[in-house]
């Protein structure tokens, strides 16, 4: 699935595709949500179908309680049968959200769009000559509604797809680039991105 479909195009312009175009605004959709992706520093705007193993270095020079995962890694997801798994040194530690007292390992900021924090008591191994003893596996990305329980996908970031899809329908990006040059000027998608998409986009990026 997507976080929209052609049908959320064809009422947004008010209009009825025809069959080809429908097929054309399915790609555009993907294409969307690749690029904003890309443009907001995120790994996947859609829920990944599969979870993905990131690895760090324990103590990172130093013995600390707290592994930070990147800014791209937004929103995990811990709910359900979608747990972040971790590991260190190869040995599977539990995993709990907020506060307790038997986790190896505790959760700050899952589910949402905030920047996930590991906290472990006593802090991560760390030895200069092993790297990498870290990982943790976890899915990405919004749901596919608007309306589910855990990482809903905002209307406004569906709006978002709608409209990057349907100007790469007309536009640029039609050609698979993100800006080409017009009349000695260059024409990008972000320039005609309403003033509501640029915000939710600013958003998305964490500003």
């Amino acid at each position: 699935m997507a976080l929209a479909a052609y049908t959320d195009i064809e009422s947004w312009i008010g209009k009825t595709l025809d069959s080809g175009r429908q097929a054309e605004a399915t790609a555009s959709i993907a294409f969307a949500q690749g690029w904003i992706a890309n443009q907001a520093g995120m790994r996947s705007l859609e829920k990944e179908a599969a979870a993905v193993t990131t690895y760090f270095d324990g103590g990172q020079d130093t013995v600390s309680a707290d592994l930070w995962l990147p800014m791209d890694m937004r929103p995990v997801w811990h709910t359900g049968s979608d747990l972040v798994a971790v590991t260190e040194n190869g040995t599977s530690l539990t995993v709990a959200i907020g506060y307790s007292t038997t986790a190896g390992v505790t959760l700050r900021g899952v589910n949402s769009m905030n920047r996930v924090r590991l906290s472990r008591v006593g802090g991560w191994f760390w030895n200069y000559s092993i790297a990498n003893n870290v990982s943790v596996a976890c899915k990405c990305g919004f749901d596919t509604t608007t309306t589910a329980s855990t990482n809903p996908v905002p209307t406004d970031v569906k709006r978002l797809v709608v409209e990057v899809a349907w100007l790469s329908l007309n536009g640029s990006a039609r050609t698979g680039k993100q800006s080409v040059s017009k009349a000695g000027t260059s024409v990008s998608i972000v320039d005609d991105i309403s003033p509501a998409g640029r915000a939710t986009l600013d958003w998305l990026r964490g500003i």
